[in-house]
């Protein structure tokens, strides 16, 4: 057997890792959420006649429909916490999801490249 899973000293620290992972999903899903809310509003307008999508459709706005736009009327009608709603389950999907990727991904470096 390899040194790998033969010494208790040398084991790597699996679980530290998945925490890691766990808090970058949770970090980068704290920064990513306007946009996912955004993305989801401009996908949830019904095309109007040419093609176009109407902005304010929720709002009464229409000023545009680029992300930031959609941003802009979002904190204008609804706060600043409407850019974050459906957060706490996104982040828990995507925090565990980071969590075992980045696990997997060093277990199987370590198991590939051992160490002499």
């Amino acid at each position: 057997m390899s040194s790998y899973t033969s010494d208790a000293h040398a084991t790597w620290p699996v679980l530290q890792v998945m925490w890691e992972g766990f808090i970058a999903g949770l970090i980068a899903t704290s920064f990513n959420a306007p946009f996912d809310t955004a993305k989801s509003r401009i996908q949830a307008r019904p095309p109007l006649l040419g093609g176009r999508m109407e902005v304010g459709a929720r709002t009464g706005g229409s000023e545009g429909q680029s992300t930031f736009a959609v941003l802009r009327e979002i904190i204008r009608h609804e706060g600043v916490l409407a850019c974050y709603k459906g957060f706490r389950p996104k982040a828990l999907r995507m925090a565990l999801g980071a969590a075992v990727a980045l696990a997997t991904y060093e277990t199987t470096l370590k198991i590939l490249n051992p160490e002499p």
